[in-house]
């Protein structure tokens, strides 16, 4: 007999194969119905799967379950080869313990713990075979690799009837800051969703050059966070002056300071960030995101919250257009155009005071403008007010092709982490400029 978690070893005739604390910490895990594996490069989140796999094959008897990975290639060379090292491990005998079928779509037949049950393997990029599928639970490795409509499809599939332990879970690495993945599991989780983390460090069968030559290109920050599970920008971030230990605080009197909104247009997200300008600092303590909208509808709405604001910190009643009166907005220049009118224009028909540049500020000098202050420990958000904002500043990274800030399609909406960097940029760039960098100072 073989067992793959505490809870079944109750023979003396038992293999153990080493299990880390968190594989084991997935395994037992019978109470959440989704459930994320984050593990960085050596953490063993592959084997995790498969153990997770069999101990619900055992725990669904004579039941299936689904096996997925991205690519159809990854079948064969990454889950059923992980499965046989595994089963090599234990002692399990091919044709009396398990049996693989190999003509796709391939599967395991498997006894274990005087159970039957079967896994069926599956690839993302054949979505038709996974349409159909009713089973107990379902299996995503390497999650950041398979779409969010892949992901959906598949959690609509493990729900036999007759299952005792149904669950999603799905495995990968931290790479993915802003994905689904990232979503689901960390920044807006389901009820009965659980993430677990597993460190690099806690894999004591790695060599012990293994993190510097594998995660020596991360700068030292990253690297801690990706050791430990938590999700880094797969192109190295933008604004790497950002640490959420300094920059991120509570905004205790929003109403210090005059009055500020950043905004940056377009029709897929619109990201109006509001904040306070206190002398050299600016704390941002709100923010208006917009999918699909347009400048009217968005500059209504931010009056009207505005006019909120000035309620219940100053207790003086305003309409919406007064209220707009008292704050400085610092924009896009771009002002894309509605019914003719410029996005500029309608912000000030609405009351706001509108500042910006003539034409675009180089990328390059925005950002060096934001990570001066950045560095100065002069800009500061609120994570509760602003949990958009967040997400931006942390996940915001280079695009590894092009060398460029990523820049979001206009169909990701607010999945897109340019959009509120870019609003903040304009109000840092206009009000506290840097230029070039040029060798290690700035000139102005």
């Amino acid at each position: 007999m073989v067992a793959v978690a505490a809870d079944y070893l109750d023979e003396a005739d038992v293999h153990v194969a080493a299990i880390l604390p968190p594989q084991a910490d997935l395994v037992a895990d019978e109470l959440n119905r989704f459930i994320g594996f984050v593990a960085g490069l050596g953490s063993g989140k592959t084997r995790a799967a498969v153990y997770k796999a069999l101990a619900l094959g055992c725990a669904n008897p004579g039941l299936p379950g689904l096996f997925v990975e991205p690519v159809y290639a990854m079948v064969e060379d990454v889950a059923i080869a992980m499965f046989l090292e595994v089963f090599d491990e234990w002692g399990l005998v091919e044709d009396t313990d398990y049996v693989l079928h190999r003509r796709p779509p391939q599967k395991l037949a498997v006894r274990l713990n005087d159970v039957d049950f079967e896994i069926w393997f599956r690839s993302s990029d054949q979505p038709r075979r996974l349409v159909g599928a009713n089973v107990a639970w379902v299996i995503l490795d390497e999650a950041d690799d398979h779409k969010e409509a892949a992901a959906k499809a598949l959690a609509g599939r493990f729900r036999h009837p007759k299952a005792k332990v149904r669950q999603f879970v799905a495995v990968g690495t931290p790479e993915s800051m802003g994905g689904w993945f990232q979503t689901w599991f960390e920044t807006e989780p389901k009820a009965k969703t659980r993430l677990i983390r597993a460190s690099t460090l806690q894999n004591h069968f790695l060599p012990a050059d293994y993190v510097e030559l594998n995660l020596g290109h991360l700068s030292d920050d990253e690297k801690r966070r990706y050791i430990n599970g938590e999700f880094v920008a797969p192109g190295g971030r933008v604004y790497t002056c950002y640490d959420h230990r300094i920059h991120e605080e509570p905004c205790e009197d929003p109403t210090r300071g005059e009055p500020v909104m950043a905004c940056d247009f377009g029709m897929g997200c619109m990201a109006w960030i509001m904040g306070s300008v206190d002398g050299e600092l600016v704390h941002f303590h709100g923010e208006q995101i917009l999918e699909g909208t347009d400048t009217l509808v968005a500059a209504k709405k931010a009056a009207a919250w505005w006019r909120d604001w000035f309620w219940t910190h100053h207790r003086v009643e305003m309409t919406p257009e007064e209220a707009a009166g008292q704050v400085s907005v610092y924009c896009d220049p771009a002002g894309g155009k509605f019914f003719g009118k410029t996005d500029i224009a309608i912000l000030r028909e609405a009351g706001f005071q509108t500042f910006n540049r003539k034409t675009h500020p180089r990328i390059k000098d925005r950002i060096n403008s934001v990570q001066m202050k950045l560095d100065a420990r002069e800009l500061l958000v609120d994570p509760d007010g602003c949990p958009y904002l967040v997400k931006c500043f942390r996940g915001h990274a280079y695009n590894p092709d092009t060398g460029m800030p990523t820049k979001a399609k206009p169909r990701e909406g607010k999945k897109g982490l340019d959009h509120g960097v870019d609003a903040v940029g304009y109000l840092v760039e206009y009000l506290w400029r840097a230029a070039t960098m040029r060798g290690n100072s700035y000139s102005y």
